[in-house]
């Protein structure tokens, strides 16, 4: 492609992409005459950190798990608790990968992840409940008493660590809380902390609103499905609905799937009807990044000014440069504004979520890529509870990111892996605790230039260079 900057922007960390998982609570087994720590008191947590490779399926669940024996030395174990006033441990890994730390955790939950020597985060934790095919896998644990928790295997290319609990029992779930409704995000963070930081306050969102949606699984058994909205118009704008009703609107319906099994829903439900682009892709979306060197102020009004934007059919060389059309480059400004606020949480519109195929022209099918759900919804994923008052979400996305070197004037394809795990604790009717971690790794196969720092807007390398830690809180 022609001159033109990079536009490809990673999706605000606003509870994003996290899809599904599970909050697990654990105790000991213990004799007639023990006594289990009381709640807050210090527990020790034991185990090895070896590295190895770690593949999950659909709704992050375990699908292949391979440890290579190979001990990481002096690696770290780094665990915090999801209180308002959060406590932290780690503990290094010794010759043979052994590690122990003691935390101020007995049923508190808390989550972990994996440093290297030098301070550099590595990988998060996921605990799995066995490691077959299909497992369930959650980003946080309750332990009420003292425990080895065995091998953690360490999957340094994905940035994935994976043990398995599932030697030990949960607790009895009969009334989980609902979280539905309008709340208050704040940043609780420490200042100071060396590893929680907050968002931007540009990124940081005021509040969101909460859906939760059930239904019965045909053995009974409940399960149930949360939807993160910019705000509850937002979720009325789209219908009402999850997208998981296996009807059109206006329809709802109560017959609904999930990996081939059927669920009937409480409430009814029905496809989204999203938006046509037609409708959004008009005289008010702004040509903010002078596509095509063009000074309009609105897409509709672009042109290819010289014919400076085009695309080459033999890049880098670039012998055989196509200019745009004006229609092309109108659609490369819509492209741009699409990741606009104004357009992408615009009240008044249901559209559907995409990204952006930079190599290849505005006009070829592939250069638009549709994914799931609306862009005013920014979580959608089962909500799995192992207490009345605990839940969370473990997500790992695949995506092919595009960044611009305007230097050697070509796009590189980079491959990268998104790992984001968020805790929600209910502490009263008015108040949720969380955390979030998030990640980013890149695939063997992406090029070098994926990680330049001296590209301009590398917003690839930023991620990867910049995990997210973060505790919050959602009032009401």
């Amino acid at each position: 492609m022609g001159k033109k900057e990079e536009f490809m922007k990673v999706k605000k960390i606003i509870l994003i992409s996290v899809v599904s998982g599970m909050f697990l609570y654990f105790g000991l087994n213990c004799s007639k005459e023990s006594k289990a720590p009381s709640v807050g008191s210090t527990i020790q947590i034991r185990g090895k950190l070896i590295k190895g490779t770690s593949h999950l399926g659909a709704q992050s669940t375990v699908a292949k798990i391979r440890s290579l024996q190979e001990p990481l030395v002096n690696y770290k174990l780094y665990c915090v608790t999801f209180e308002d006033t959060p406590k932290a441990a780690s503990g290094t890994a010794d010759n043979t990968g052994a590690f122990s730390l003691s935390i101020d955790a007995a049923g508190i939950p808390f989550g972990c992840f994996v440093i290297d020597s030098s301070g550099k985060h590595v990988a998060d934790l996921i605990f799995a409940q066995g490691l077959t095919p299909g497992a369930p896998t959650s980003g946080s644990i309750i332990l009420t008493d003292s425990a080895d928790i065995g091998t953690i295997t360490v999957d340094l290319d994905k940035g994935i660590a994976v043990v398995d609990i599932s030697n030990v029992s949960g607790q009895k779930i009969d009334a989980p809380f609902d979280p539905t409704g309008t709340w208050n995000f704040t940043c609780t963070s420490p200042a100071a902390d060396p590893v929680y930081k907050c968002m931007p306050p540009e990124e940081s969102p005021e509040s969101i609103f909460l859906h939760r949606i059930s239904g019965t699984l045909p053995d009974n058994s409940k399960i149930y499905g949360l939807g993160v909205w910019a705000s509850q118009q937002h979720y009325n704008t789209c219908g009402g609905v999850e997208g998981v009703g296996e009807c059109d609107l206006p329809t709802k319906c109560i017959t609904a799937t999930k990996d081939g099994i059927s669920i009937t829903l409480d409430e009814p439900d029905a496809r989204f009807a999203f938006t046509p682009d037609t409708t959004w892709q008009n005289s008010s979306v702004p040509n903010s990044h002078n596509a095509c060197e063009s000074t309009a102020q609105t897409c509709v009004g672009v042109t290819n000014i010289n014919n400076s934007w085009g695309y080459c059919t033999d890049p880098p060389t670039c012998s055989n440069f196509q200019p745009y059309t004006d229609t092309q480059c109108q659609q490369i400004c819509f492209a741009n504004g699409f990741w606009d606020d104004s357009v992408r949480l615009n009240p008044d519109y249901c559209i559907q979520n995409r990204s952006y195929n930079w190599t290849k022209p505005p006009d070829d099918p592939e250069f638009k890529v549709l994914e799931e759900g609306p862009t005013s919804r920014f979580a959608w994923g089962e909500l799995v509870y192992s207490s009345n008052d605990s839940a969370s979400f473990a997500s790992i996305e695949h995506e092919l990111k595009t960044i611009w070197d305007p230097v050697n004037n070509r796009e590189y394809i980079c491959n990268t892996t998104r790992t984001t795990i968020v805790t929600f604790v209910r502490i009263s009717e008015t108040q949720l605790n969380g955390n979030i971690t998030q990640n980013v790794t890149l695939s063997h196969d992406s090029p070098p230039e994926c990680l330049d720092t001296n590209i301009p807007n590398n917003d690839v390398a930023n991620d990867v260079n910049s995990p997210l830690y973060m505790l919050f809180k959602l009032t009401k």
